[in-house]
């Protein structure tokens, strides 16, 4: 269907692409079918059926195989590829998670696979929610590039941000990420 969508559009608008979402049920590519040159998939790591961690690193870690073997698939047979990630704890956006050397890891594999954009989805409805700040801060250098040092970025936000209370915070937030991992 998408295909067919994309080839009519292609007569009047050579120069657009149609997206598609590859988001729980229709995450595992297609057999059969390739994706024709101007399908952009946008594949989501929602963790359907149970599946999934955020906590650890996409490669790392045994309950992200599926999401794993999808995206391997997918750079297989699709042009473009997009991410859609989640860096944010649906179940109590309150609840800090620090994922930030998660992600960079992730981000790096994206690049591997010939990922061509990722969109990285927080908590919504203002600051405050689980480190959403620094959360924030970190993303944004890490998808400018994922290369970075990610313990640099943190102390650079921590010192910036809150001042003289820089490292009780940074003895906190590190206390958080050994929690999490």
């Amino acid at each position: 269907f998408v295909n067919a969508v994309a080839e009519r559009t292609k007569k009047d608008f050579p120069e657009n692409r149609i997206m598609t979402f590859a988001y729980q049920y229709t995450e595992k590519p297609p057999q059969h079918v390739k994706p024709i040159d101007n399908v952009i998939i946008d594949l989501c790591d929602m963790h359907g059926e149970g599946q999934g961690c955020d906590a650890h690193p996409l490669e790392r870690c045994e309950l992200n195989k599926k999401f794993v073997e999808n995206l391997k698939n997918w750079s297989r047979i699709a042009d473009k590829i997009y991410i859609w990630d989640y860096v944010t704890n649906f179940n109590n956006y309150l609840v800090p998670l620090p994922i930030w050397k998660t992600n960079k890891e992730d981000l790096l594999f994206f690049k591997n696979y010939g990922v061509d954009g990722v969109f990285e989805q927080a908590t919504h409805g203002g600051s405050g929610r689980g480190c959403s700040e620094i959360m924030a801060y970190v993303e944004a250098k890490l998808l400018w590039n994922p290369n970075r040092n990610v313990d640099e970025i943190v102390n650079d936000f921590i010192t910036g941000y809150y001042g003289t209370a820089a490292e009780p915070m940074k003895e906190f937030h590190k206390l958080l990420e050994d929690r999490v991992m």
